[in-house]
């Protein structure tokens, strides 16, 4: 058995290493193991049969974290997320994690949430959250769904994912898949733990517990090119990605040029459920061939650029139809909108350093000059200018107008 000076060196606080000693217990190398990854920040895919103190692994790092803070009665988060495939899993684990945490005397808070959960509990859950959360795939969308999804995950710590081998190669695997996209724009510096029993490919199971977002691979790109630019002129949702790549690395990007930016949520309720019916479409069967099959049939693409304010040549609006009516180019977008969501994103903002110039354009009803005006005061050294006479698709309508616009603001640096 470890002495206790031994377990503290490896990061078990003493009250801990005393309640093993006390209950003649020796942590499993790879409990401690995780627990120091997790200490680390390390994404950790664990690996051990059924009896061999998997559950207690788990947890062990959120039961240390959570004792040694102060501040957390004023927290209105979540520190820790359960998930697991089957709600009677959830409950079960419940009852097995009250027994250490009143051994040990912490003042932590647990609870569970599924479709059994009456209303009332989950309203209060909501307002009042627990340290720990044990749910569903299911649930998990639901609550980031919810107006308070910034409030309720934005100081989550850890996600535990039991039985990840049964759920990430479904289809609620590649929704949950998307859902941990988007707690990390709430949450950027979680860590997530797989739990599993039995693994045939374990390079894919570690790969599902990895933020897979856009930004990481252009910065890959980058990495290897050895080719780091000072500017980088994003339309859209690229300015939103330039963005945060910035505030990943500083040293890829010294400064922003946003074009009609998609920087903030959308306004009211549609914000708030754009991003799950993104999801849900994104795993519907063949929808991107019926898109595309339409996009050969109708006018839809005519009128949703016709949405967007901006004045299209027939030749540009012929080049777009042609692409709504290649499927695979329809999935693409697809699956970057259901990756594609802002929500917390606006608490980020502060957080880049480097110069940001955001142009409006005047008659942009995909984004509002309003809005772009809006994120200017969320960024530390940007400012704003608007387009006259001109829509969402600016750059396309009159590029050398954009051109124009774009050197002067170079010329000024």
């Amino acid at each position: 058995m470890m002495s206790d000076t031994a377990l503290q060196f490896i990061g078990i606080p003493e009250h801990f290493a005393k309640w093993f000693a006390k209950r003649g217990w020796s942590p499993h190398p790879h409990q401690l193991a995780l627990l120091e990854n997790i200490q680390q920040q390390k994404n950790t895919l664990l690996i051990a049969p059924t009896g061999a103190g998997k559950t207690l692994a788990g947890f062990l790092p959120s039961l240390v974290d959570l004792s040694t803070r102060k501040d957390r009665k004023k927290s209105k988060s979540i520190h820790t997320l359960y998930i697991s495939p089957l709600k009677a899993l959830a409950v079960d684990i419940e009852r097995n994690l009250e027994f250490p945490i009143r051994d040990l005397g912490l003042d932590i808070r647990v609870e569970t949430r599924t479709g059994d959960t009456p209303t009332t509990k989950r309203a209060r859950q909501v307002q009042k959250p627990p340290d720990i959360l044990l749910t569903t795939p299911e649930q998990v969308s639901l609550l980031l769904a919810h107006r308070e999804a910034a409030n309720f995950f934005s100081d989550l710590k850890i996600i535990i994912i039991d039985e990840l081998h049964a759920i990430a190669p479904t289809k609620r695997g590649e929704l949950l898949s998307l859902a941990l996209a988007r707690l990390r724009q709430h949450a950027p510096a979680l860590a997530t733990i797989g739990l599993s029993a039995t693994v045939r490919n374990k390079d894919e199971l570690r790969s599902y517990l990895v933020a897979q977002d856009n930004e990481d691979k252009l910065a890959e790109l980058i990495e290897a090119l050895g080719f780091y630019p000072a500017v980088i002129v994003g339309h859209s949702a690229g300015a939103a990605l330039a963005l945060r790549l910035g505030m990943a690395n500083s040293k890829f990007i010294e400064s922003v040029i946003s074009l009609n930016g998609a920087l903030l949520p959308l306004p009211g309720l549609w914000g708030q459920v754009f991003a799950p019916a993104a999801q849900v479409l994104d795993l519907v069967p063949g929808l991107a061939q019926l898109t595309a099959w339409r996009s050969r049939r109708s006018d839809w693409v005519d009128r949703l650029l016709a949405g967007t304010g901006s004045v299209l040549s027939a030749e540009d609006v012929s080049w777009y139809r042609r692409l709504a009516s290649d499927a695979d180019h329809v999935k693409a977008v697809m699956d970057m909108m259901a990756r594609w969501d802002l929500a917390g994103f606006a608490q980020l903002l502060p957080s880049f350093q480097g110069r940001v110039d955001l142009l409006a354009a005047s008659r942009d009803t995909t984004v509002p000059a309003s809005e772009i005006k809006r994120a200017a005061l969320l960024l530390p050294h940007a400012r704003s200018q608007v387009l006259r006479d001109l829509g969402h698709l600016a750059h396309e309508e009159a590029p050398q107008t954009v051109a124009s616009w774009i050197l002067e603001l170079l010329n000024r640096r």
